[in-house]
Order: structure tokens, then sequence, then C-alpha cells
């Protein structure tokens, strides 16, 4: 019997239950109430379990955080293969085609990631009052400047990578800002474009993440 393997399996599986009880304790009652007991109670452990994994509330957040990188580089990726296996588009873009689609995936699911957060529960509260807590969120970590130099780093690699993903480098970066305006303002309920303007700014998007073909006709 792997023994040092079932309790590693475990101790994954308790860091993974105490970081969604913690996005519980956010989403439903604010960052300023983000503490270590809060998400022991939420978690239904005891203090010094939270303490095993995270010794200190700023290592909980970094672990939020990183997190959610995650999670968005899957998306991506995720986004980046499903071109791939669909045959129809270039290479050139498909990076930044990606990061489009998986920005507008994110926005769209973000209210099915708050029934699965909260075991299935009816949400519309929470969901209605959420860019008040999202934006509690961001304001934590931009007062962090070892979490918010993790985003700065994070976001450069991602514009190297879109500058040199085979299309104009201005117009990558261009897509880019506007997928990033996108998810911000979805974020944060600042009046983000809905029904058909929204697929129109979505198409738009992609339509300037692909390369122009040529006419070469005589």
């Amino acid at each position: 019997m792997n023994l040092k393997g079932n309790t590693n399996s475990k101790r994954g599986a308790t860091h993974d239950t105490l970081l969604m009880a913690a996005k519980r304790v956010v989403a439903r009652d604010g960052v300023a109430r983000l503490t270590l007991d809060t998400v022991a109670q939420e978690a239904g452990v005891s203090k010094g379990g939270v303490l095993y994994h995270f010794p200190t509330k700023n290592a909980l957040v970094a672990a939020m955080m990183e997190s959610d990188i995650s999670c968005w580089k899957a998306e991506v990726a995720t986004c980046r293969d499903a071109e791939i296996a669909e045959g129809v588009m270039p290479e050139a873009g498909r990076n930044v085609r990606a990061f489009v689609s998986a920005a507008e995936g994110a926005c769209e699911r973000k209210e099915e990631a708050f029934r699965e957060m909260f075991g299935g529960e009816d949400m519309s509260h929470w969901f209605a009052t959420s860019p008040d807590l999202r934006a509690g969120m961001i304001a934590a970590v931009a007062g962090d400047h070892a979490l918010l130099k993790r985003f700065r780093d994070e976001f450069a690699t991602w514009q190297a990578q879109f500058e040199d993903d085979g299309i104009d480098p201005a117009t990558a970066t261009l897509v880019r800002l506007a997928a990033d305006g996108l998810f911000f303002v979805d974020m944060l309920g600042l009046a983000p474009p809905k029904g058909a303007l929204r697929q129109q700014v979505l198409a738009q998007l992609l339509h300037l993440a692909s390369p122009k073909k040529t006419d070469n006709s005589v």
C-alpha cells in the first residue's frame, strides 16, 4: 500500500478544500471577512489544519491568486487546442485568439462557477453583488507588492507571447487590451456590452487577430 501517496493525495484535497472555502467566504462576505478563522469555520476544520497549509492570510490569498492563474492558463490552452482540433484557422494569431475566447468563456461561466462553489445553491443574490466583492479582492492584490509583481510578471509573459504570434504586434496588443478590458468590465459590472453588441465586439476582436488573406490574382 502506498501510504505516502495516499497522504499526499489527502493533503492536496485538503488544500483545494480550503481554497474553495476561502473563495466562498470572499464571495459571500467580502474580502475584509477573509481570515484563517473564517476559512477554518467554513471548511469545517480546525484553525491548525488551515495553518498547516497556509501559515498566514497573505499565503492564503497568494494561493487563491495562483489557483486563478492556473485556471486561466488551462482555459487558454483549452481554447487553443479546440482551434487546432477544428483545423480551420491558421497558426498565426492563435495565442491571441485563444486569449480572447478564454476571456469570454470565463465571463460566461462565472455564474456557473459561483453555483459550483456553493454546492448548487441558488446564488442569484450573491452573484448580483459580486462586482463589489471582486473589486475588494482586486484591492487586496493591489495592496500586496509581491502579489502584484506576480500578476505583472504573468501579464508580461503573455504580452511577449502575443508580440511573437505571427500577426502585427500592435494589432495583437490592441486585441489583448480589448479582451482584458472586456473581462474586467464584466468582473466589476462596469456596463459590459451584452447580447448582439457583445457578439459583434468579440467577432471583431477575433477578426483582428486573424492573419489577412493576400490577393494573388492577376
